[in-house]
């Protein structure tokens, strides 16, 4: 699905004259340059046994050639197209139009760059090598552009700068700017910035010593109840916890059972546990040991120990003579 504002002059309406000018230009070089430094890398690592990838820039690592013929990493390729990018090959694309797309899609080019480099996502990227800064900075004022905008390009710049400012990835962190750019993705739909605007509130921050983000209770389980909908496992884990503890807002059995369901099914251990424990209690669900049992045999079996510990104790609850009540 294209941008909202793809043409260059709902571009200039929506930004002003004089910054799409400069956001052109920018557009320009960047993607002038990636094309430059693709072609280098192909050029230095193609043997009979290598391959440059044209994504990332290094050798490629799993390789997959690409329809035009070109190679990149397995990892690279898939990274792109996941993230709304069908086409990997920058050699073989035209000059790139003034879009939220275009803004969007050659700042996560320097982002996978990066990755290859060993700045990996959730910790902080410092002392950057001057040319890898260079690209940085640029990517982080298209994505800024992006994030301005309408459509899911947008959204996807605003959750990627929530990213770089609460981590610190080439710019100095900031917990407001980055709660502000989660919060736009999230208003868009984003689910994993509804995720991470929900962490954000359920555990509240200390930003210097003038200013802290407190807890909001209410504001996570909201913004968890989103995500989880989308089906993001680690929002279904809070928020079926929220809900079954009542925090920021009623008790609520019967939606922690749904998204501790969902997320067992796909073989996380604690949610596998929380389930058993519901059973064997009967919280919002008829009571069963049985049931109960083989939940947390699971967890068990997948590794958590607050399972084994429950398991043991509802065996011996058992082996007293206590119905099953399958």
């Amino acid at each position: 699905e294209k941008s909202d504002l793809a043409s260059p002059s709902a571009m200039v309406a929506s930004l002003g004259e004089a910054t799409a000018v400069v956001l052109a230009a920018k557009v320009e070089e960047l993607q002038g340059s990636l094309q430059k430094r693709g072609l280098a890398a192909v050029q230095q690592h193609e043997s009979p046994t290598t391959s440059g990838c044209v994504v990332c820039m290094e050798k490629a690592v799993n390789k997959a050639t690409l329809t035009c013929g070109h190679n990149t990493c397995a990892n690279c390729a898939s990274e792109l197209k996941a993230r709304g990018v069908s086409e990997p090959c920058l050699l073989c694309k035209p000059a790139m139009p003034l879009s939220a797309d275009s803004l969007w899609e050659l700042g996560l080019r320097v982002y996978v760059k990066m990755q290859r480099k060993n700045l990996r996502p959730n910790c902080a990227w410092d002392g950057l090598l001057p040319a890898l800064q260079k690209e940085w900075d640029d990517a982080i004022e298209l994505w800024t552009a992006a994030a301005e905008l309408e459509g899911p390009a947008s959204a996807e710049a605003a959750h990627a700068l929530g990213s770089a400012y609460k981590w610190g990835q080439g710019v100095a962190p900031d917990l407001v700017k980055a709660m502000g750019y989660y919060q736009a993705a999230a208003e868009k739909d984003h689910g994993q910035a509804q995720h991470a605007l929900g962490a954000m509130h359920e555990e509240g921050y200390e930003y210097d010593a003038e200013f802290r983000i407190a807890k909001d209770l209410f504001a996570a389980r909201r913004w968890h109840e989103k995500a989880a909908e989308k089906g993001h496992v680690e929002s279904r884990l809070a928020y079926a916890r929220l809900c079954f503890n009542g925090d920021g807002g009623l008790v609520e059995f019967s939606e922690a059972q749904k998204h501790w369901a969902a997320a067992a099914d796909r073989n996380i251990p604690a949610a596998c546990t929380s389930l058993g424990m519901l059973y064997i209690n009967g919280q919002g669900v008829a009571q069963s040991l049985a049931k109960g049992r083989k939940y947390l045999q699971k967890g068990e079996g997948l590794g958590d120990k607050d399972g084994s510990t429950y398991l043991k104790s509802v065996e011996k609850r058992i082996a007293e003579g206590c119905p099953l009540l399958e």
